[in-house]
């Protein structure tokens, strides 16, 4: 909102077109979860969807030069699975996406997944677990370019991971009182 000199308000208005119905991958359905936009030009949405198989498949919706469209996003080799629950886009053009995948030879427990967009191509990131057992990203919030931290929950309670200098680490969430 922008305050005039008189005094009065005004809103600036976001008009975002319907999702596509693109189907990249043969998906029978998908739930989007999370949005994005930096600029009133650019969105970027993330779903899940369910194939013939009905392995759950992250898909990104992007919303640039006034239309969306819909693909699949890479997961870590060999994963069977992935979900995504945040998204967050510092510029048009770069985004962040979290959540959590099962890595091939695993026993049963998720671990932590990044997906990220830059130069218009997505990208799977395998990212450090906060403990041994299951691991799970929430949320993301990224303040510029190359800056974002993630929370989660674990085995072993809540923890964060911060994206600084390219790498990132894991910190634990202090304990509620």
């Amino acid at each position: 909102m922008t305050i005039a000199p008189n005094g009065t308000s005004t809103t600036a208005r976001l008009t975002v077109p319907p999702l596509t119905t693109a189907d990249p991958t043969g998906v029978r359905h998908a739930y989007a979860t999370a949005i994005s936009c930096p600029t009133t030009n650019f969105c970027a949405a993330i779903a899940d969807s369910g194939t013939e198989s009905y392995r759950s498949r992250p898909i990104a919706e992007v919303l640039s030069g006034g239309s969306w469209t819909a693909l699949e996003l890479p997961l870590p080799a060999g994963a069977p699975l992935a979900t995504l629950t945040s998204i967050s886009c510092p510029a048009a053009g770069v985004c962040v996406a979290v959540g959590s995948y099962y890595p091939p030879t695993s026993t049963g427990a998720s671990a932590n997944l990044v997906e990220t967009l830059t130069g218009g191509r997505w990208s799977a990131r395998r990212v450090p677990n906060a403990a041994v057992g299951d691991n799970s990203l929430a949320a993301v919030s990224c303040a510029a370019v190359g800056s974002c931290v993630a929370v989660g929950t674990g085995s072993h309670g809540p923890y964060a991971l911060r994206l600084a200098s390219g790498d990132w680490t894991p910190g634990a969430l202090p304990a509620p009182p």
